[in-house]
């Protein structure tokens, strides 16, 4: 099987959170930490992470585990934008793309797994987790939709590349931690493991 990259969002300015979420202590380690661990566990060895203000601290939590890339334009809050920054740095050998929140630590790495396991005999070219009906992260799209995700421009979001010419979407059960990222503080004192 081709190899399956990730691209890990974290260039958002956590404005529902009040101060910077990636470096929120979470565990033994951050939650930018937790969430490209959940991913290398699941077993994605390319894992590349899209940073704003934060690019050099991000870095340095990560070391080896993931690369880091800046988007020059992480104020305008647009995921779109930085999904095609992360785009535009990988190799070119993906069969296959997983779109990553990194404010997603409590993601279960089997849900990881099953998404790269289950996308070849789907016949999708998008695979989304769901849970009790819901969309959740991280979703995972075939090769064959990079170059149209990199023509959109703004005010296209996400949510069109779901309609894209070639895209047909599928969706796999999961558990809840699909759905779990963090935006508010109670959330994150809600949800923090104890040390």
């Amino acid at each position: 099987m081709k190899p399956i990259s990730a691209i890990v969002m974290a260039a958002g300015q956590s404005k529902r959170m009040g101060k910077p979420k990636m470096l929120l202590p979470w565990g033994k380690g951050t939650v930018i930490e937790a969430s490209v661990n959940a991913l290398r566990q699941g077993g994605i060895e390319d894992v590349v992470v899209v940073c704003g203000a934060l690019f050099s601290e991000i870095e340095a939590v990560l070391g080896a585990t993931a690369r880091c890339v800046y988007n020059p334009q992480y104020q305008n809050d647009e995921m779109l934008l930085s999904l095609q920054v992360g785009l535009k740095s990988l190799q070119g050998h993906s069969a296959a793309v997983l779109v990553c929140l990194g404010d997603h630590p409590q993601l279960n790495p089997q849900v990881v797994t099953a998404l790269a396991e289950k996308w070849p005999d789907t016949r999708s070219t998008i695979l989304i987790p769901s849970h009790s009906m819901r969309r959740g992260h991280p979703w995972l799209f075939d090769a064959s939709l990079v170059d149209p995700i990199l023509a959109l421009r703004s005010p296209a979001t996400l949510r069109d590349i779901f309609s894209l010419p070639g895209a047909k979407v599928a969706y796999l059960p999961a558990d809840a931690s699909v759905l779990m990222d963090l935006d508010t503080p109670q959330e994150y004192e809600r949800d923090k493991p104890n040390r």
